[in-house]
């Protein structure tokens, strides 16, 4: 028998030192918790996209009046601070040239297979116009934009007679957001922000008090009050990633803990229902999805295959498109033939394309310290230090 003393000393050390940080590293940097997060998210918005795409957008509205409003509202904020947390451990683990190398070869090669995929064969398949008139449009062109981020969403005559007309790939809308975060991290890095925790957690806290109280007044239509409308702004996303780069910084001190969970899901259900939920939800949207990143169940073998879930992202709007098309408007149909099919294409396009790009990850590491050597002294010197670690090289998980 353990002495009764002894028991509560143990439970008193348990919550005292179960950390996201100690979590996280245990599991080297790579829990299965964020595996499982963002496929059960994508999965998530995959369902969302059928019901949307079969039974047009009035559908989105109704929707935010059901019992779904709340769990629908969380899935791209929590997929931001995910990104959030992985983003800035990433960045403390490599160079910023590296970095920067590393979100390309992550993000760019499966995009352009994708336009071209879409320009090339659904376009012709799909499109209402002569195929000579199809290729001569500047429209079809412009779509190339996509690959550098600059989305654009129709191409000529496709899927004209679908509920949702001419739509292929309405969800690649957040991409440029997460960009425009990555580009908020960097320059947070090189003018030392990032490495301060006094700093950064300054600027966490100013930065959604200046949107309540400066912005609002001028522009009274900035925050979208989420129960009338389920899409999250902009605002939610910067700031949920902010929140998880904060959780990040101060992963040490923020205890592991399903009491403080809990009470983030019941803060999360109360400030959704207020006019600024797109600025106070997103500490409570940080927590609740860091909390369950850093667990490290056993991997399934969806899992332990590779990483699919941007595949998934990027092509299931254009299946459940095509699918529709061809007069299937049962919502549970679409979505699970949609499904199939699209763990499929995306499997392929982790074989094929995704992992071949990160296996160049090793040569943007080697070159990456000699043109990062001057920035990295620069960040050496602007930044105040307060215990954080200097920035080193390293591989970054290709899921980060």
């Amino acid at each position: 028998m353990v002495p009764q003393d002894d028991k509560g000393s143990r439970l008193l050390s348990c919550c005292l030192f179960s950390t996201i940080g100690r979590k996280y590293d245990s599991a080297e940097y790579r829990p299965s918790g964020f595996d499982y997060l963002r496929i059960s998210l994508t999965i998530s918005i995959v369902l969302f996209h059928s019901i949307v795409l079969c039974h047009e957008q009035s559908w989105q509205f109704f929707l935010v009046d059901t019992q779904w409003k709340l769990p629908l509202a969380f899935l791209i904020p929590s997929f931001f601070a995910l990104s959030g947390f992985l983003i800035a451990s990433s960045l403390e683990r490599s160079t910023i040239a590296g970095f920067i190398g590393l979100r390309i070869i992550r993000i760019v090669p499966a995009l352009a297979v994708d336009t071209l995929i879409k320009i090339l064969i659904v376009g012709p398949l799909f499109t209402v116009l002569p195929l000579r008139l199809y290729f001569s449009t500047r429209e079809t062109w412009t779509y190339l934009l996509n690959i550098v981020g600059k989305i654009h969403y129709r191409l000529p005559g496709v899927f004209l007679h679908n509920p949702v007309p001419e739509d292929l790939n309405g969800q690649l809308w957040t991409i440029p957001w997460e960009v425009a975060c990555y580009a908020i991290i960097l320059i947070l890095a090189i003018v030392g922000i990032l490495r301060s925790r006094a700093w950064f957690l300054t600027l966490a806290v100013v930065v959604p008090i200046l949107l309540l109280t400066i912005l609002t007044p001028i522009y009274p239509t900035l925050f979208g009050p989420k129960p009338q409308f389920v899409a999250p702004t902009n605002i939610d996303l910067i700031l949920s990633f902010l929140a998880g780069v904060a959780i990040y910084k101060y992963r040490e001190y923020i205890p592991h803990s399903p009491v403080i969970a809990a009470f983030a899901v019941i803060g999360y259900a109360i400030m959704t229902n207020t006019q600024y939920a797109s600025v106070l939800t997103s500490p409570f949207v940080a927590y609740i999805t860091i909390w369950l990143g850093v667990t490290n169940y056993r991997r399934i073998f969806l899992i332990r295959s590779g990483d699919y879930t941007y595949g998934i992202y990027i092509y299931h709007s254009m299946l459940q498109q095509v699918i529709v098309s061809l007069g299937i408007l049962t919502w549970y149909v679409v979505f699970g033939m949609s499904l199939v099919l699209v763990i499929a294409l995306a499997a392929m396009s982790w074989s094929l394309v995704e992992k071949p790009a990160l296996s160049l990850r090793k040569y943007v590491a080697k070159r990456a310290p000699q043109r990062d050597a001057a920035l990295n002294r620069v960040l050496t010197g602007l930044g105040s230090g307060d215990g954080a670690p200097p920035i080193q090289r390293s591989t970054l998980e290709s899921g980060a």
